[in-house]
């Protein structure tokens, strides 16, 4: 491997761990002493817990190319699979790809699903079509298949099996790309958005890509069990986000100070502005 192409997989490398980071997937390492195996199968050996996860290293085969992968584990929410696709869109974005498109196709009678992820794209502002082309993952029994094109080329392609609420997404680290300084801070404490009925799901999902945007690490409890809240790590999450249909109507949110325990409300407009004072 040359120096350009060495710079340019570091590149991406920082890219998707900033990303996943902001997204609050944890990290999970491959096992070195064994052969790798697919991605997905490696994942779903070793983690044994439902939630999000990121991992990356090298394929150990010759040519040592490095594989990157995010994974959904019993996640069933069309908002967490739209989170995961617009995680894996803003890489390429931060990292100035021309022409990104999401494509999604149908494999099983899961057909309202595609369309309800695609429509939560769409909010997001994130082109995604509904393509029956794409390649499928045959090694894998999956409902959804999709895939990311970058510049003409695929650079990333994934599947969910809606029965298990496995989700999964990978990145093909062999495509080339431009050497590109990035200003975007992706250091931040973190913010534990709680969104508190189905009503105010795509509403969440909008304040919460906004904030990623931002640069701010974020959290999206999609559960609605209050139970959480009081479980969360303050060493992790130094504020709490929360917000109810009638806060949506009055265009704000509810903001707590997790160390202080003190809450107020903000509107949605001032919400960047604020969490950059306090953070």
């Amino acid at each position: 491997m040359n120096i350009d192409t060495a710079k340019k997989r570091e590149k991406l490398l920082d890219m998707f761990k900033g990303i996943c980071e902001l997204n609050s997937y944890r990290q999970i390492i491959p096992q070195e002493k064994t052969p790798r195996k697919h991605i997905l199968e490696n994942i779903l050996e070793n983690i044994k817990e439902k939630g999000e996860y990121y991992l990356y290293g090298s394929t150990y085969n010759p040519s040592e190319n490095c594989e990157l992968a995010i994974l959904l584990k019993e996640r069933k929410n069309v908002y967490d699979i739209a989170e995961l696709l617009n995680a894996a869109y803003k890489i390429y974005f931060f990292l100035n790809f021309e022409e990104i498109q999401v494509h999604i196709k149908n494999i099983s009678k899961e057909g309202k699903l595609t369309k309800d992820i695609l429509e939560e794209l769409d909010n997001l502002g994130i082109p995604a079509t509904e393509n029956n082309d794409i390649d499928i993952d045959k090694k894998y029994d999956i409902d959804i298949a999709y895939d990311i094109t970058a510049n003409g080329r695929k650079v990333a392609h994934g599947g969910m099996d809606a029965d298990s609420g496995v989700a999964y997404i990978v990145l093909n680290s062999n495509e080339s790309m431009d050497e590109i300084d990035i200003d975007k801070n992706l250091e931040s404490s973190g913010i534990y958005i709680f969104p508190q009925s189905r009503e105010v799901f795509s509403d969440c999902l909008l304040i919460s890509s906004e904030l990623k945007d931002c640069g701010f690490k974020t959290k999206t409890d999609y559960s609605l069990n209050k139970e959480n809240i009081k479980s969360i790590d303050a060493l992790k999450y130094h504020t709490l986000i929360s917000f109810d249909i009638d806060d949506i109507k009055k265009y704000s949110v509810k903001i707590k100070d997790l160390n202080t325990l003190e809450e107020h409300t903000t509107s949605l407009e001032n919400i960047v502005e604020e969490l950059s004072l306090i953070l």
